[in-house]
């Protein structure tokens, strides 16, 4: 008899448990069966699992300056396979733990084929429970063209946007990078969730996604509007620590350094370094403050604040670079090359996370100059006509 069914897969059922401030796990359970025709194909159980799970995976190892989700492949679960994970969240998030870690969530997705007229329309189904506790269906949809492995990379990014919006926006940033285009993908997911936003005047939740509206607005060399929604995510929550940075960051572009620094100032005070000794809050609060302090004169200050920088990252880029250009403009230049060195040594191992304006874009050297997209090649240091002098 021939099967109306060309291929079913059930992968999943998912208990997401709830945590404190810091620490969310979530455990996906993963069970999967394969018709004889994809078998034959090379498309078992184990394959289809492998991918879907991998491709979870992927898209959750995506950075983040303030919440990661990594999982991982478990054979110890109730089934015969399990993604397990952990959400690192700062004290800041505890209010939006339900956006940024995957709680109380529960998943089932198939693969299956629908019939009409006379022919099997195969597609994958995920059915469950998203991050904000609607219920959700996806389709994707298969044909004889269709390439498997895509299909299912496409339905775990589609699950995650579901799950974790957040995460999602990030990878879509991430993969825009990566291929060379425009995030387009990014900004609308992120327009759609602000269309459905919470209303009330402080939301740590909406705040996340404000501020990653003010980066997609740089991307399209929109400084104003990107600096307005900025100031909204500020606004929405005080506490978030990006929002913060790029308030500073914009107020730098503008030449308002004193601005930036009392903007930025109480990040170094306040901010519990939970992220270990590559700090990604604290290491681009201080390279920010001492671009603000050598454009106020306070060179010693600047000098201190870049000085630490490196210590927490010395591996960074931006702490080097930032301060050989300000070590340029005092006339240092043999200070200046060789901290400029350090930094070349490093572009190799440059990050990006679009959370964070200066982890994305070089600050120029002039006010209101072309921002540059950070790649591993650094903008050229050029010595200005005049040595401003050490106070």
């Amino acid at each position: 008899m021939e099967p109306t069914t060309l291929l079913y897969a059930l992968i999943g059922a998912a208990g997401l448990l709830g945590a404190d401030a810091y620490l969310s796990s979530s455990t996906i359970h993963l069970q999967t069966s394969v018709a004889p025709i994809y078998e034959q194909r090379g498309f078992n159980s184990g394959v289809v699992e492998a991918i879907f799970a991998g491709e979870l995976d992927k898209i959750a190892d995506t950075g983040s300056v303030i919440g990661e989700l990594n999982l991982v492949t478990s054979k110890d679960k109730p089934v015969s396979s399990a993604l397990a994970g952990l959400a690192g969240l700062s004290e800041a998030l505890e209010a939006a733990e339900t956006t940024v870690g995957l709680k109380h969530t529960v998943l089932l997705a198939s693969i299956v084929a629908d019939s009409k007229d006379g022919k099997d329309i195969p597609r994958i189904v995920v059915t469950g429970t998203s991050y904000d506790a609607r219920h959700f269906d996806l389709s994707v949809a298969l044909s004889p063209e269709t390439v498997l492995d895509k299909a299912l990379a496409e339905a775990a990014f589609l699950t995650m946007k579901e799950i974790n919006p957040y995460i999602a926006i990030l990878y879509a940033f991430e993969k825009a990078g990566v291929d060379g285009v425009h995030p387009t993908q990014a900004r609308i997911l992120i327009e759609e969730w602000l269309t459905k936003a919470p209303p009330a005047v402080h939301s740590p939740e909406r705040a996340l996604f404000e501020n990653l509206q003010g980066l997609s607005l740089l991307i399209d060399n929109d400084p104003a509007s990107a600096e307005k929604w900025f100031l909204r995510a500020h606004g929405s929550d005080p506490e978030l620590a990006p929002a913060r940075l790029n308030v500073a960051f914009m107020a730098l572009y503008r030449g308002d350094y004193a601005r930036a620094a009392e903007v930025a100032g109480p990040l170094v005070e306040s901010w519990t370094g939970w992220l270990s000794s590559e700090d990604k809050i604290t290491f681009p609060t201080h390279v920010l403050l001492g671009i603000a302090f050598a454009g106020l004169g306070k060179f010693e200050t600047s000098d201190g604040h870049f000085e630490r920088a490196v210590a927490i990252n010395p591996n960074g880029v931006g702490g080097y670079f930032y301060w050989a250009r300000e070590l340029l403009k005092r006339g240092r230049t043999v200070e200046s090359e060789a901290i400029m060195g350090t930094a070349r040594r490093n572009v190799p191992k440059i990050v990006n996370y679009p959370e964070v304006a200066a982890l994305y874009f070089w600050l120029p050297d002039s006010a209101q100059g072309t921002l540059q997209k950070r790649t591993k090649t650094l903008p050229e240091l050029k010595p200005p006509g005049y040595v401003r002098r050490e106070l």
